[in-house]
């Protein structure tokens, strides 16, 4: 993992630059090739970042159960807003959890 300003940003909340949250998964993960990056965009205004292990989840209920919850909602115009509702509202996958902090998600 690197470090200096890799660590500084560990210790922040996510921003809300996807592009910027996503640079710094992929820097801490640098040697993870497994690691897939996927990135939604519905509107201008609704954007996601999914990521996940390759091989470890079943791509077709991250699509059935996951990413058309989330598509489903912005048509009826109830993008989640704040963290944990996405979760709470959408995601009909078991176990989850959700974290603004870098350091918690690394």
């Amino acid at each position: 993992m690197k470090t200096n300003s890799l660590e500084e940003d560990n210790n922040n909340e996510f921003s809300t630059d996807m592009d910027h949250n996503e640079k710094l998964l992929k820097e801490a993960f640098e040697d993870c090739l497994d690691l897939v990056y996927r990135k939604i965009e519905v509107n201008q205004n609704t954007k996601w970042l999914i990521v996940y292990i390759d091989n470890l989840i079943d791509t077709n209920m991250l699509e059935e159960h996951v990413i058309k919850p989330m598509l489903t909602s912005v048509t009826r115009d109830k993008v989640p807003t704040k963290p944990g509702e996405l979760k709470d509202e959408l995601v009909s996958i078991g176990t989850t959890t959700s974290s603004t902090k870098v350091s918690d998600a690394i």
